[in-house]
């Protein structure tokens, strides 16, 4: 491949707990070992981020931070991007969820004819109704449709995120999917200890697990009304945000713990030590968390919507209940739990898909679409 250099946009701090950070982080060791030198432009954070992980090389760039998300710092447009691409001189510039830092850099790298790729990876118009801001929605397409078609290409994380944006005019798209560690992400990582610690010294209890930001837009309150009042349960919620207060008071009359944020080996023996996977998002464009407990052997459920459908459809390892109807997703729960050759099933078929979607094989494809624009 002719490039050695790519500068990557990123519109919040890395790293973080989500599904930008987790592929930025796995895809590290190949960009390395390809000889591409990276650079990484982000805002500066207003705290730093407790994850540690081996830094890119990056430039921090001034943010903003917005009431419903105060632990975060968003991208600004960097007026000085024409005078960053003259000083790094990128063969490539890859935008991850372009907005006001990315677009800024887009239309420079444009101006200096070089190509530009765009990932499409969280769904933020359909965030807008969470927040009470749903006639937002219509302007936040249109804007993203005109920051995308200045890209030479565009890559979705699933099939049905790529439909959703040629249905509002986003041009050139394509599709890169997620990898997973499987190694990490394993079966052999159960633990009775850590059960009986997710359990509150209840190890018995079948442990439903939560993986995620705890954001309005993740449908949570639909995953209390599921699960409340189920007998022999437990709920794991893994994860922080801004609404964990909420969701601690909601939970607080349910056998419920939440662990906080988890990370590396801690987080897989949580997914490996659980009984079943419940997601309740309907705004997911990939669900790695999904994909994460499918390595785990862990059967998951969620509702038939975006990624999660998506995946749990492509590896018949978990199933899925009707939008926003928490009574069907209460009895998804409930078919698993009371059937263990079906979670047995439902498990090996995750498993299975889960090894096909390694790390190496997701960065071929990435490699892939940045050579057809630099060949």
């Amino acid at each position: 491949m002719k490039t050695k250099k790519i500068l990557i946009t990123y519109e919040i701090p890395y790293p973080r707990f989500d599904g930008v950070s987790n592929a930025l982080k796995n895809l590290q060791p190949y960009f390395v070992e390809h000889n591409i030198n990276v650079l990484l432009v982000l805002p500066k954070p207003t705290v730093r981020p407790a994850i540690q992980h081996k830094p890119y090389r990056s430039l921090e760039v001034p943010g903003v931070v917005f009431p419903a998300y105060l632990d975060c710092t968003f991208g600004l447009p960097l007026l000085s991007s024409g005078e960053l691409l003259e000083r790094f001189m990128p063969d490539l510039v890859h935008a991850l969820a372009p907005f006001a830092l990315g677009r800024s850099v887009i239309a420079a790298s444009r101006g200096m004819n070089i190509p530009t790729v765009g990932t499409f990876t969280t769904n933020i118009p359909e965030f807008c109704p969470y927040y009470g801001l749903g006639m937002l929605r219509p302007l936040m397409w249109k804007t993203y449709k005109l920051i995308h078609n200045q890209c030479d290409i565009n890559l979705a994380p699933s099939e049905v995120v790529k439909k959703e944006m040629d249905g509002h005019g986003i041009s050139n798209t394509s599709v890169w999917g997620r990898g997973i560690d499987i190694v990490r992400f394993s079966p052999d990582k159960r633990s009775d200890a850590v059960r009986q610690y997710l359990t509150q010294g209840h190890p018995r209890r079948k442990i439903l697990l939560y993986v995620g930001r705890l954001s309005k837009e993740k449908n949570l309150v639909a995953l209390y009304k599921a699960v409340k009042g189920l007998k022999n349960v437990h709920t794991v919620i893994v994860g922080d945000g801004p609404y964990r207060k909420h969701l601690e008071s909601l939970f607080s009359e349910e056998n419920c713990t939440f662990t906080g944020f988890l990370d590396g080996d801690e987080l897989a023996t949580a997914y490996s030590s659980a009984d079943l996977f419940v997601t309740p998002s309907l705004t997911e464009g990939f669900a790695n968390v999904v994909l994460e407990s499918l390595a785990s052997c862990i059967p998951a459920v969620g509702f038939d919507s975006n990624g999660v459908a998506e995946l749990i459809i492509n590896s018949g390892g978990g199933l899925l209940a009707e939008p926003q109807n928490h009574l069907d997703l209460r009895e998804k729960i409930i078919a698993i739990l009371e059937s263990p050759s079906l979670a047995d099933r439902l498990s090996m078929k995750g498993r299975a898909y889960a090894k096909m979607r390694t790390w190496d094989q997701c960065f071929r494809e990435l490699l892939q679409y940045y050579e057809s624009l630099i060949m």
